[in-house]
């Protein structure tokens, strides 16, 4: 089951027939001199049903190279989180050749594979510092939104917490794609989920 967070500032779509969106209010109207570009981009976000990149860091303000770091697992690890992360930025860099998407790829602890780019950096499971290394990569890059792939296997620690070093060190927007979706979340399970809704909502 896939669940999108999205920060609370971003505006919301309205429904179509046979498409579902979360409670929606208008989304503003483009201005003007609005680059082709960047309509063209926001008109793909909208046909192709991909909400999650409508947020306030692609849509008020009138990039025409949106600077997305994307993180989750990729190729050529072998796992279906990172077949969907490659397909998202294969996805988007072809659409689109001007954004520049950043991948932090999640390794496992007994690690051999060998990523090449557009890997930015890699982050080992349950290694704390990896996860601050790169926060720190994130920032000094100047990403205008961080799109996280949330898995709770993925990360290490106590219901994947690891991932909480990274996002409580990062300014940028944050927008969270829920690859699992729990209906009876343990205790551990609930604090990373309500830890994650809390920053994503800002």
């Amino acid at each position: 089951m896939l669940a999108t967070l999205l920060p609370a500032s971003a505006p919301r779509l309205p429904p179509q027939p046979g498409r579902i969106f979360p409670p929606c209010v208008s989304a503003p109207a483009p201005a003007p001199d609005t680059e082709p570009e960047q309509r063209l981009l926001e008109s793909w976000m909208l046909d192709s049903g991909a909400t999650f990149l409508v947020g306030e860091a692609l849509v008020r303000r009138s990039l025409a190279a949106p600077h997305i770091a994307l993180i989750g697992g990729f190729t050529p690890r072998r796992c279906g989180i990172a077949t969907f992360t490659a397909d998202v930025h294969a996805s988007i860099t072809a659409a689109f050749p001007s954004a520049r998407v950043d991948v932090y790829a999640l390794a496992p602890v007994a690690n051999d594979i060998v990523f090449a780019a557009p890997v930015r950096g890699v982050i080992v499971e349950g290694e704390a510092s990896s996860f601050t290394a790169a926060a720190a990569a994130i920032e000094a890059s100047g990403a205008d939104v961080v799109w996280l792939q949330h898995e709770f296997g993925l990360f290490g620690g106590s219901a994947g917490d690891k991932i909480l070093e990274l996002i409580d060190r990062i300014a940028a927007p944050l927008i969270v794609t829920l690859h699992t979706v729990m209906p009876d979340p343990d205790a551990d399970q609930l604090r990373v989920m309500q830890r994650m809704v809390a920053r994503a909502s800002k």
